[in-house]
């Protein structure tokens, strides 16, 4: 997804921002606690203390943290040049892709005028398949049973 969405999602977010123009690639561990960064819209009610916990000691490990901040870093620069390079060539994804994104999210509101995420999608992978999900930015946790459905559906083809 990063491929389309997070020169957006940076050019919006200022937390987005910070993970892609952090100098020292640790711009998560620059917010009050890892914690912080699921107690927003984003993260809230979306899942259990267990996995709340797993997914904030990923942000405790500083080697994961600079890989999220240089992932969002590329996502905004080096990518973009790659993608058109790949564009100009005419390179698309050829294997099938499975694209599940947050029903009412960001996603829908951003790309409406290109066809949702699957218009988006599909000008690089034209066997791009998917739908949205109920369930917000963290829909697989909310939605486990929805999700898991379509992934195994997927990896039957």
């Amino acid at each position: 997804m990063l491929l389309v969405t997070a020169p957006v999602h940076a050019s919006v977010s200022p937390f987005w921002q910070q993970l892609g123009t952090s100098a020292s690639g640790n711009g998560i561990s620059q917010t009050p606690s890892p914690k912080a960064v699921f107690d927003n819209p984003f993260g809230q009610g979306s899942f259990g203390p267990g996995t709340l916990e797993e997914y904030v000691s990923t942000y405790r490990d500083p080697a994961r943290v600079h890989g999220i901040c240089e992932e969002y870093r590329a996502a905004a620069t080096i990518d973009v040049e790659h993608d058109r390079a790949d564009k100009e060539a005419s390179r698309r994804i050829q294997c099938p892709m499975l694209h599940l994104w947050a029903e009412g999210g960001p996603l829908d509101m951003f790309y409406a005028k290109d066809g949702g995420p699957l218009g988006i999608w599909r000008q690089w992978a034209p066997r791009a398949q998917g739908r949205a999900m109920k369930g917000g930015h963290f829909f697989p946790e909310e939605n486990l049973d929805d999700t898991g459905v379509l992934v195994k559906q997927f990896l039957s083809i």
